[in-house]
């Protein structure tokens, strides 16, 4: 005498779970696409170049110690100013010789702790494609309009800094060439 199978009540989910579960692999399917085609194309381009780190750095860096006397132009000025606002700097008008001012700028005990100075100066974050909004592709060139955003702030930058893609994201255009081994950037704003 043969046996008869019992379907108990949880194998129904099995069931289910087959029935759907190639409805799921498209559905994952197609969101990996979505990452993949022109737009993902670019926006690895376009990373490549932007997603360095912003830092205020120096000549010299490897002998770099502090305190030190530097020119500060006004667009440096105001990641000094961030910078001393959170209690991580000082910043002190020194004159030199002639009629030429410069500062001399310390790391506090605060700043050394919370790490704002490192072998690449003071960093206050890097740039990261938000979104392709538009582009137009021809004959292995393309010309891209995007917006970014800056990642990985330090908090001093987020509270002291007013720079474009700190806050909201910031528009901006690129000219990417199409090479053997992929998209890359040529030349932006």
């Amino acid at each position: 005498m043969k046996s008869k199978a019992l379907i108990a009540p949880n194998s129904l989910e099995g069931t289910f779970m087959h029935k759907h579960f190639p409805g799921v692999l498209v559905a994952v399917a197609l969101l990996g696409l979505s990452a993949c085609g022109p737009k993902g194309d670019f926006e690895k381009a376009i990373n490549a170049e932007i997603g360095v780190p912003m830092c205020l750095a120096y000549t010299n860096m490897e002998k770099i110690q502090f305190p030190i006397r530097a020119e500060i132009s006004t667009q440096d000025m105001a990641v000094y100013e961030a910078l001393q606002k959170d209690g991580d700097i000082t910043v002190a008008e020194a004159f030199g010789q002639g009629f030429a001012s410069s500062y001399e700028i310390n790391v506090t005990s605060k700043g050394k702790a919370a790490g704002v100075w490192s072998k690449e100066g003071f960093c206050y974050g890097r740039k990261q494609v938000n979104e392709i909004v538009r582009y137009q592709e021809k004959d292995g060139a393309a010309q891209v309009e995007y917006t970014y955003r800056i990642i990985d702030a330090p908090a001093w930058a987020k509270a002291g800094l007013d720079i474009e893609g700190l806050k909201e994201p910031a528009s901006a255009t690129a000219a990417l060439a199409k090479y053997s081994d992929g998209w890359k950037f040529v030349a932006g704003m």
